[in-house]
């Protein structure tokens, strides 16, 4: 039986006692008062016959319950020493334990603790209050004293909180809830623990290490072995690649040299070549101006046509030499585009003429950044192919403006070219069948210039086309910043006019007699006074250099005794109070002497020159000295 059950049997006894007493006590009044009265005597014995009879059973009650009392008493007496002794042991037991021991209340008010709890904050200057501290209070304290550095989170290994204290003691607090709602814990010294903990976590990892440096110096003997293998194959794969490097070094060196002394052939035989067919072709120009009957004008029209075709081939493996050296380089500047396509389109307005093609353009004043010689270039063999293909129909030359830039387009109604073929068009030596008996001559190098020089220019050429219905070339160009002033530029009507030339007086100096014989012709036909020489001193005989009249300077680059015409031009300029426009006639189209004739102001036209190019460029050359002193250079291609 618990404490509480006695003391409440007992206060019951008691309350039952006083109970019986005040019942006896009113009893013995009654008794009193009745013999007061002097009632009938038996009635009045037969009364208290009675009266004790109840007496002695409210007594016997009473013994009954002092009895019961005096046991509670004892009961009460021993719970209370079994209390006292259990709490003896409580006290005893948390004080016999080696934990901080800590009992609180549902409220979390300390209720009791051992000395070893109050010893530890002692320990650190701390001093607690153990009648009024509440749990709240102690952690506190315990962080704005700086007791705790560090708190590991609740851990089942450890079964609470594990705390570094500063003093590098490690301490863990387990906490446990009592039945009452109160709340118990344990403060426990796990430094010696913790300390063989990390003892056993190093020695782990140094058995880890050491195991790891044991598997590593086996591996790395076995991969010292192979690397030792494969450097020993290395070397063998070094020394026979060397080996092949310098065979390929010496073939590159070789193929370069041979890729060189092609294009020194190239470029000198050309040079050799060009010059009479330059010469040709001005005396076939000179032919086709006279009246001739429809058999002698057959006969020109062929050896026209058989020039071109000659000029077109040596033309094009020139380029195409000088592409796969890499000597061509682009210098890019922005020009107006018009300046470009206006002079393309009125030659191959004068080379449809005589076909049945018509060849329409859509001008454009937009500026571009390119290089305007090679621009042409690829612009030109784009037209030509556009009307080699197309035996009747038109050719479209136009432009349309997008985000990345200026696509120029070249469209015509040909025969188209199949979807498996469009590709290959772009290849060296190959062509379509053409339908042009003429066209047969041709060695398929037109597109591969293209598609090479668009690479040099970084621009991409693009092909649409539809067997039976026409293709549509497109190169596309970059928007240009600056525009530059545009180069005049004559309608067609203009240069059939006879009196565009009528008169004007011409110097012309190249060391070939047979091309100053046709320049002189072709120049006289035109209506021009054409003074013609070999060389600087030739032409000082003829005229005075300094003072006569002249309208025009044709030079040729090349003289002899190794003399320029830019050297003819540079002393007739200083003899004269004005600069006299300049046309540099050569078949050197190399990058060198496009930059020496830029610099002096003059105008390059590559050889051989067709007498309708030559025709267009001085009627140009003339109009624009008459329109503005200074005149700018460019490069025409022959």
């Amino acid at each position: 039986m618990s404490d509480e059950a006695l003391k409440r049997q007992l206060e019951e006894a008691l309350l039952e006692n006083e109970r019986q007493k005040k019942i006896i006590d009113s009893l013995v009044r009654r008794v009193e008062q009745d013999n007061s009265h002097r009632v009938d005597p038996y009635a009045a014995f037969q009364h208290s016959v009675v009266l004790a009879d109840q007496v002695r059973e409210k007594t016997e009650e009473l013994n009954n319950t002092l009895h019961e009392l005096e046991s509670i008493n004892r009961a009460l007496s021993l719970a209370n020493q079994k209390v006292e002794r259990a709490q003896q042991r409580f006290v005893d037991a948390i004080e016999s334990i080696s934990d901080g021991f800590a009992l609180y209340d549902k409220d979390r008010h300390l209720v009791h603790s051992n000395s070893r709890f109050q010893q530890y904050w002692l320990d650190h200057d701390i001093s607690l209050d153990m009648s009024s501290i509440t749990l709240a209070e102690v952690k506190r304290l315990a962080h704005s004293r700086g007791l705790i550095v560090k708190e590991l989170p609740y851990s089942d290994l450890h079964g609470g909180r594990v705390f570094q204290q500063r003093d590098n003691r490690w301490v863990q607090v387990s906490e446990r809830r009592t039945a009452d709602g109160g709340l118990v814990m344990l403060y426990t010294d796990i430094t010696l623990l913790k300390e063989a903990e990390s003892a056993r976590y190093e020695a782990a990892i140094s058995e880890k290490l050491r195991q790891s440096y044991q598997t590593l110096e086996k591996r790395v003997q076995l991969r010292t072995a192979q690397l030792e293998d494969l450097n020993n194959q290395l070397s063998k794969e070094v020394t026979e690649r060397r080996e092949i490097q310098g065979r390929l070094l010496e073939a590159k060196q070789e193929a370069e040299l041979a890729n060189l002394s092609k294009t020194k052939f190239l470029a000198a035989i050309s040079h050799d070549l060009l010059q009479p067919l330059n010469a040709a072709q001005l005396f076939l120009g000179s032919l086709r101006a006279q009246r001739l009957g429809p058999p002698a004008r057959r006969l020109v029209d062929s050896l026209d046509h058989s020039l071109s075709d000659v000029e077109s081939l040596i033309t094009m493996l020139v380029d195409i030499s000088k592409l796969d050296a890499g000597t061509i380089r682009a210098d890019k500047q922005p020009f107006a585009l018009n300046e470009l396509l206006d002079n393309i389109a009125n030659e191959f307005h004068q080379i449809a003429f005589e076909s049945e093609t018509e060849v329409r353009y859509v001008p454009s004043k937009v500026v571009i950044y390119s290089d305007s010689v090679l621009l042409a270039r690829i612009i030109r063999n784009l037209m030509t192919n556009a009307l080699r293909y197309t035996e009747s129909g038109k050719v479209l030359l136009g432009c349309r403006r997008t985000e990345s830039g200026v696509r120029i387009d070249v469209l015509d109604t040909g025969d188209g070219i199949p979807k498996d073929k469009q590709k290959e068009v772009f290849q060296e030596f190959k062509r379509l069948s053409p339908r042009k008996a003429e066209n047969r001559t041709q060695l398929g190098l037109g597109l591969a210039i293209v598609d090479k020089i668009s690479g040099v220019l970084g621009h991409h050429i693009s092909l649409e086309s539809e067997l039976h219905k026409g293709s549509r070339f497109s190169v596309l160009v970059p928007y240009g910043t600056v525009k530059t002033t545009a180069m005049p530029v004559l309608k067609p009507k203009e240069l059939d006019a006879s009196a565009a030339l009528q008169g004007c007086r011409i110097w012309v100096v190249d060391n070939d007699n047979n091309i100053c014989m046709a320049m002189k012709e072709l120049l006289s036909q035109w209506g021009c006074d054409v003074v013609t020489a070999e060389s600087l001193a030739a032409l000082q005989v003829q005229c005075d250099v300094s003072s006569d009249s002249v309208e025009l300077l044709i030079v040729d680059y090349h003289l002899d005794e190794g003399k320029t015409g830019l050297e003819v031009a540079e002393h007739v300029h200083l003899n004269r109070p004005h600069s006299v426009p300049t046309i540099v006639l050569s078949a050197n189209r190399s990058e060198t002497l496009k930059q020496q004739v830029r610099e002096s102001g003059y105008l390059l036209v590559n050889k051989p020159v067709s007498p309708v190019r030559l025709k267009t460029t001085i009627i140009s050359q003339l109009h624009s000295n008459s329109q503005q002193p200074s005149f700018q250079s460019q490069v025409i291609q022959g």
